[in-house]
């Protein structure tokens, strides 16, 4: 009967042997498993953060350069802008000479004014293009003609269609300063003429 229990035994002993090298060897794998997946986590880590460093420098190279553009535009429209008021102010500055000469003397440098204003190039920053250019089209053949009569006393300016002698509008207010004209064709490539009708 010993001899059965020590026979059981070293059954018993055989399994837990095997047992425990099984999990042993388990466990090595298990290890071994792991050691594998953290090697690749470092590795995919390192590559991710290698391409972030690289995708980061890309960012801020292209946001320099995008800076200085903007920075030389602005340098570029302050230019422009400054000599855009200098021209202007001369313009001003003539008019207003202009302005303060007998009425034939101003009919006939009026027209240097506006070819003057009408040459004045249209900064780059505030040029546009218009969507739909719709014109109105004259029902009236020939040169269209406006007369202004202007009483100081009455406080009134009116305008009348010199082809036909209407009256086409009255402007009313009291006239405290001097009136200036300001001539203006649009984009017409017509020259602005300018005479004195006696009537």
């Amino acid at each position: 009967m010993l001899t059965r229990y020590i026979g059981a035994l070293s059954n018993h002993l055989e399994n837990a042997e095997m047992v425990y090298e099984n999990q042993v060897a388990s466990t090595c794998e298990v290890k071994r498993k792991k050691e594998k997946w953290r090697e690749e986590l470092d590795y995919e880590c390192k590559e991710l953060k290698c391409s972030l460093e690289v995708e980061q420098d890309d960012i801020d190279n292209h946001l320099l350069i995008e800076e200085n553009d903007v920075e030389e535009k602005l340098i570029g429209n302050g230019r422009q802008i400054s000599y855009c008021m200098f021209r202007l102010c001369n313009l001003l500055t003539e008019i207003a000479e202009k302005c303060l000469q007998t009425d034939e003397n101003l009919l006939t440098s009026i027209e240097s004014i506006h070819n003057t204003y009408e040459n004045l190039e249209t900064l780059a920053i505030f040029s546009y293009k218009l969507k739909d250019s719709k014109t109105v089209a004259s029902r009236t053949p020939g040169e269209q003609k406006i007369g202004v009569f202007l009483d100081y006393e009455l406080g009134a300016v009116s305008f009348y269609n010199l082809n036909n002698w209407s009256y086409l509008y009255r402007i009313t207010d009291r006239f405290t300063a001097k009136l200036k004209p300001h001539f203006s064709s649009a984009s017409s490539s017509e020259p602005l003429a300018i005479s004195i009708i006696r009537v």
